[in-house]
């Protein structure tokens, strides 16, 4: 449909984690169709991972997700799926400048951050990017536009947590760095104290109050385990 779609960095190529499933198999629930025929390539651990989340939209929602490998030999055939890469990519690049230029220094290729900063390109993508019709892809799938709030990747933000607050006396809000949406619901991933929690809502900052290298580098986590502390 020419979407981009979502994006999600996985900590493996197979089934070896239940985040890879499930990811895959929301992001099948948010497309809105009965009836889904998936494309990927012939390579035994991806396809694991698409027949796995098929067999679970199908269980769960009722959705007829159907896999479509692409043909032996064939290598035009997966050409959208190719072309997205590439303006993944290019966006994440455009995102760890940005933020280089924010913080004042470079970031490590293995730092926490990374599979947040490819998430965040594709939701600006998602949001921002028109095609020849005029909409953005968020438009096509969800029929409105979008009106949330964003703020610049790795900025300090004061963000609110979700559910309520203990006490009316206390705004409720407090500082982290935002990591960007949480797709699928009206919330934020905000990274503080070692570990990733999602913010239910944002308040931007003015000037050197949006940055904060010492808590920047003192987050921890991943999409698959927000709080290391929690693993098991």
């Amino acid at each position: 449909d020419g979407q981009v779609g979502g994006w999600y960095p996985v900590p493996c190529k197979g089934t070896g984690h239940s985040y890879c499933e499930n990811v895959f198999a929301a992001e099948l629930r948010r497309v809105g169709r009965w009836k889904r025929f998936v494309r990927s390539d012939r390579e035994p651990a991806i396809r694991a991972k698409v027949n796995a989340a098929c067999v679970s939209v199908l269980r769960v929602q009722g959705i007829e997700a159907v896999p479509e490998p692409v043909r032996l030999g064939d290598s035009d055939a997966n050409g959208l799926a190719e072309n997205a890469v590439k303006e993944v990519k290019a966006k994440a690049r455009s995102v760890k400048y940005a933020l280089e230029t924010l913080l004042g220094e470079s970031v490590a290729p293995d730092h926490a951050c990374v599979p947040f900063m490819v998430m965040h390109g594709v939701s600006c993508l998602n949001r921002g990017r028109r095609d020849t019709s005029g909409k953005t892809p968020y438009e096509l799938r969800y029929g409105r536009r979008w009106n949330g709030k964003m703020a610049e990747f790795g900025e300090r933000v004061m963000w609110l947590p979700e559910g309520k607050r203990a006490s009316r006396l206390d705004s409720g809000y407090r500082a982290g760095i935002f990591l960007g949406l949480v797709e699928g619901a009206a919330a934020y991933y905000v990274g503080v104290n070692e570990k990733i929690v999602k913010a239910r809502a944002i308040k931007l900052l003015t000037g050197e109050e949006r940055v904060d290298r010492e808590m920047f580098h003192a987050f921890k986590g991943t999409p698959w385990c927000l709080d290391p502390a929690k693993q098991t």
